[in-house]
């Protein structure tokens, strides 16, 4: 199971990342169109502040390194797959020089690897503890 939602949330992500940026903006108004503080979100102009991109880049790659961890529990797989999606962050940087309105950002593969990171010590600290209890 969690495989299945690892290559589930790795092609959204893709898709994510790779949308042209008024394909995004669409997606982003039908989202708050039916989350319940979607109009919050629209009165304070949280999702216009300057590097709220980079809040959703770790977000995203701390769910793949999460699904990643839990999916993978042979450690010589899991640290393929954490290299694997280091590279992923850093080859959709670099293709967003060809999509209309996006631009490739170091900014955001930083914050791909820290939330890749976040991902993958959350998942580990869970997992850890379960095997204890």
């Amino acid at each position: 199971m969690w495989r299945v939602l690892f290559f589930v949330a790795l092609v959204l992500t893709l898709v994510a990342l790779l949308l042209p940026a008024p394909d995004v903006l669409a997606l982003k108004a039908w989202a708050a169109s039916w989350l319940p503080w979607g109009r919050w979100l629209d009165q304070e102009d949280v999702t216009h502040w300057a590097h709220a991109d980079k809040l959703v880049h770790t977000g995203m790659f701390a769910v793949l390194g999460g699904l990643a961890t839990s999916a993978w529990r042979d450690r010589s797989w899991r640290v393929r797959w954490w290299w694997a999606l280091l590279g992923f962050g850093v080859l959709t940087e670099g293709l967003q020089a060809w999509v209309p309105g996006r631009s490739p950002s170091g900014a955001d593969v930083l914050a791909d690897a820290l939330g890749l990171g976040l991902g993958v010590v959350v998942s580990w600290w869970f997992l850890r503890d379960g095997q204890r209890g």
